[in-house]
């Protein structure tokens, strides 16, 4: 395993603020639990959909608060070693710069998907008022956990190309709508094959031919979201439900794959 994110995960367990933040996320989505909680005084457990509602509140806090978190935590985690010095006799250790930026990157994921593990007590509610599909549930943390990684991805990047943690935070920050547009806006244009093969050949070349940080992020968002397309797309999915969750899944962790990938190389290079 490696040192420094062993080191790292240890090191998490053993702060009062892991804890603190697992209370905190616990409590938001009890009271957010609470509020959208139905209070009919007769509920029908055997044909309701009751649970939707309770469903998307939950997911919609989780995801909220993973956005909030992880950015802080993966930036942090990196300019912190900056701050005090210690960045340099960890580039000059036996670890490669892969396993450098791994362990930055991991460590935070891995405490945020703690929080995320810990909210499914409360999720289960939803299965039980009805309305919701276990396909659905699982969908939804798939998503939530896609969020968390590509948030310490470009956490990560931008703690790694940016001087200070204050303006590498706001980076990180600024950066999350330019993401979250270029899925949007090609996920529901719903564009052909061949349209998604010129769009990725076009958006190849703006990374490669562009200098500036925002325009390459943007090339890979759209690089990441036009390879995620085929997958609905080949596996003409849409007449299934359970097939188009899986199809949707597939895709979502594509273009995370490839994003992911990439900011995580971008900030190797930046070391």
């Amino acid at each position: 395993m490696n040192p420094l994110l062993q080191h790292e995960l240890r090191l998490a367990l053993r702060r009062r603020r892991t804890f603190w933040l697992m209370a905190i996320y616990v409590t938001a989505l009890t009271a957010g639990l609470a509020l959208s909680y139905p209070h009919a005084l007769k509920l029908d457990l055997v044909a309701s959909t009751l649970g939707r509602g309770v469903f998307f509140s939950l997911t919609a806090i989780q995801l909220g608060l993973v956005l909030l978190v992880t950015p802080a935590l993966s930036v942090m985690g990196l300019a912190s070693e900056r701050e005090r010095g210690t960045l340099d006799l960890l580039r000059v250790t036996p670890l490669a710069r892969w396993e450098l930026v791994w362990a930055k990157f991991a460590a935070p994921l891995a405490q945020v998907l703690l929080l995320v593990g810990s909210s499914l007590p409360l999720t289960a509610v939803a299965l039980l008022l009805g309305g919701v599909a276990p396909i659905e549930l699982f969908s939804a943390y798939v998503a939530i956990a896609a969020a968390a990684t590509l948030c310490s991805a470009i956490g990560v990047l931008q703690a790694s190309a940016t001087e200070g943690a204050v303006a590498a935070l706001a980076n990180a920050y600024l950066s999350l709508p330019l993401y979250a547009l270029g899925f949007a806006a090609l996920w529901l244009i719903g564009l052909s094959g061949a349209a998604l093969v010129c769009l990725e050949a076009l958006f190849a070349v703006i990374y490669f031919a562009s200098r500036r940080q925002l325009v390459r992020s943007f090339a890979y968002a759209a690089m990441g979201v036009c390879c995620a397309s085929f997958v609905p797309l080949l596996t003409g999915a849409r007449n299934c439900a359970a097939a188009w969750w899986l199809s949707t899944d597939a895709s979502l962790l594509g273009a995370t794959a490839v994003l992911v990938l990439g900011c995580l190389n971008e900030a190797r290079k930046k070391l």
